[in-house]
């Protein structure tokens, strides 16, 4: 297997979907080694792997689409029209991760998606409760007989 012209991987384009969550993991501010932990790639991989021109061209295509555009000092309305430009390019990428090759991003990217769409995670749920029932002297004689009825089998004499 011969490596790619610009020495990362062969057939860089089948790890498009690795190198977008590397990416995403970049813009997030994550560390280094944090991102190569995640990757499951080294230090001196991911070195290379910003210097490629699949990476470089993912990362100004999101930087293209947030150029001029700062959050920090702009009111409500203009924060939430900021993140309604980016949201399309947001949910393109997240499309993207499903079909990756490392399992736990391409299933992270499939639990975000369905949560979005209104199909949240099934959530377990444990109920315990207690009853009190008041019976009086007949009826509570006749239930004891039955209990012990079912539980040893012998017909209580009378």
């Amino acid at each position: 297997m011969s490596p790619s012209p610009d020495g990362w991987l062969p057939e860089p384009e089948k790890k498009k979907p690795q190198i977008n969550a590397i990416i995403r993991m970049d813009i997030g501010g994550m560390k280094d080694v944090e991102i190569c932990k995640r990757a499951h790639t080294t230090q001196a991989t991911l070195r290379r792997l910003r210097k490629t021109p699949l990476y470089l061209e993912h990362m100004k295509s999101l930087q293209d689409d947030m150029d001029g555009q700062t959050v920090e000092a702009a009111t409500g309305d203009e924060v939430r029209a900021i993140l309604s430009k980016a949201a399309e390019t947001a949910a393109n990428l997240n499309v993207e991760f499903m079909k990756s090759s490392n399992e736990k991003v391409a299933q992270a990217s499939v639990w975000d998606i369905l949560d979005r769409a209104g199909y949240p995670k099934a959530q377990r749920s444990e109920i315990t409760t207690k009853a009190s029932i008041m019976l009086d002297e007949d009826s509570a004689k006749a239930l004891g007989d039955a209990l012990r009825e079912c539980t040893t089998g012998k017909v209580p004499e009378e």
